[in-house]
């Protein structure tokens, strides 16, 4: 029930879909609104509100009024009014918007800012190409912390290399 309350502001006109067998690679913007549900890599700008399906991948950059993300999304995301990460969602990287919903089981990883001011302030990120350093960390491969799941990071989205540590001499008693 509260799935649809949420989606209620969503019901735009879709006017493209990308389906579950295409792979398509570039720069594409549009008036309506499009569906994903293949696999994009480059830059979206939409005008309504871009969905990725369950199945879709996006590896880039989005720039739409409302976004619903249910597949994965590695790059960032502007969305002026709304974006949603639905139960399946995988989002690794930057997002802003002014309203952020948050479903049980969705994963986020990256940085957010909340309100008009971080929409815009990542926008023009997006328009110099400084997402990369973003991307970089969001699409390399992880070393992780050992057994906590937690990969680190310096401000530049190179990975912090674990130091050695000395093993301990053996303690005979």
């Amino acid at each position: 029930m509260a799935r649809n309350k949420v989606r209620d502001g969503l019901n735009d006109v879709m006017s493209s879909i990308i389906g579950d067998d295409a792979s398509l690679s570039g720069k594409l913007s549009l008036k309506g609104s499009i569906r994903v549900d293949g696999s994009f890599e480059g830059i979206l700008q939409c005008q309504g509100t871009v969905t990725i399906g369950h199945k879709g991948r996006l590896t880039g950059s989005i720039d739409a009024d409302q976004v619903v993300i249910g597949g994965r999304v590695t790059g960032s995301v502007v969305a002026k009014s709304r974006l949603v990460l639905e139960g399946s969602a995988e989002m690794n990287g930057d997002l802003a918007t002014n309203t952020l919903v948050v479903f049980e089981g969705a994963k986020f990883n990256g940085n957010s800012g909340m309100g008009s001011e971080a929409v815009e302030a990542l926008r023009k990120r997006q328009g110099e190409g400084e997402i990369a350093p973003t991307l970089k960390l969001a699409v390399a491969q992880s070393k992780q912390v050992a057994g906590t799941g937690i990969t680190l990071y310096d401000d530049e989205g190179s990975q912090i290399e674990e130091e050695e540590e000395e093993p301990a001499a053996a303690q005979v008693n």
